[in-house]
């Protein structure tokens, strides 16, 4: 039976929307769905906890009270995130420092939900520059602009990244990612940054560093909305890091930005 998911990529760092997506799912089915993020930017951080019906209506997903959540990493730092409001869980103490990787554990009832992120280095952006769009504006919907993000990839790491594009302070709801597979240590012009960009808009560009199990979340999301012109593959759900068949992701980041004016 078909109904409609919402993947809410919560934290004013990943997105600041919803993204409505349709799927196949058994009605009866009823599924945790987890969302949240640690970075290299001073905390506190959110974990939001909430869970699927049956109903035909995606709005009437009910939050999740009275779980356990705790947030640890690889050097024995350890905190429960305290419940700041239905269903939203927050730290008070604990601090994204680049090169740890970060644990998720939430208890629910009888149930554990667990998942892992390494919070990568942070890559500097070397510039932002902007070029005529090649896509007539009338058909394609671009705009009349693209903006190119010029930085080096670090050779000793595997990378993989996610680009954030605001357009007078709206992020764009695309998905723009990249792995180093084919550029290991070199300096990449990542062009693809276009969104209805014209004349005198500020935009702003954030580089994110993600781990591999973030980067195939977003990868999978972004194929089945049909976003940033990613695999064609449409699978039932993105490609969650939670255990315990949860919805939704836990990652850790490192982000810079930049800004340039299309003038």
């Amino acid at each position: 039976m078909k109904t409609i998911i919402y993947i809410a990529l919560i934290s004013i760092l990943f997105t600041s929307c919803e993204t409505v997506i349709d799927i196949d799912l058994n009605s009866t089915d009823s599924k945790i769905v987890i969302e949240g993020s640690i970075t290299n930017q001073p905390g506190p951080y959110t974990i939001k906890i909430a869970q699927t019906t049956d109903y035909f209506i995606p709005s009437n997903y009910p939050a999740i009270q009275n779980a356990l959540v705790n947030i640890s990493d690889d050097e024995g730092n350890f905190e429960t995130l305290i419940d700041v409001e239905p269903g939203i869980y927050q730290t008070t103490s604990i601090q994204g420092t680049t090169g740890r990787t970060y644990n998720l554990h939430i208890s629910i009832d009888d149930q554990e939900y667990t998942a892992s992120s390494y919070l990568p280095p942070i890559t500097p952006i070397d510039s932002l520059a902007y070029f005529d769009s090649p896509f007539s504006p009338h058909n394609s919907g671009e705009g009349n602009y693209r903006v190119s993000c010029y930085f080096h990839d670090n050779e000793n790491e595997e990378n993989y990244y996610r680009f954030k594009l605001y357009r007078n302070s709206v992020l764009s709801e695309k998905f723009y990612l990249l792995d180093d597979q084919l550029q290991n240590g070199r300096d990449i012009d990542y062009g693809r940054l276009q969104d209805e960009i014209e004349l005198n808009d500020t935009i702003v560009v954030e580089l994110l560093n993600i781990d591999e199990g973030i980067y195939n979340y977003f990868n999978t999301l972004s194929s089945i909305v049909g976003g940033g012109g990613m695999s064609s593959s449409i699978p039932a759900n993105p490609n969650s890091n939670i255990s315990n068949g949860a919805l939704g992701f836990f990652g850790a980041y490192s982000f810079t930005r930049d800004t340039i004016i299309i003038n």
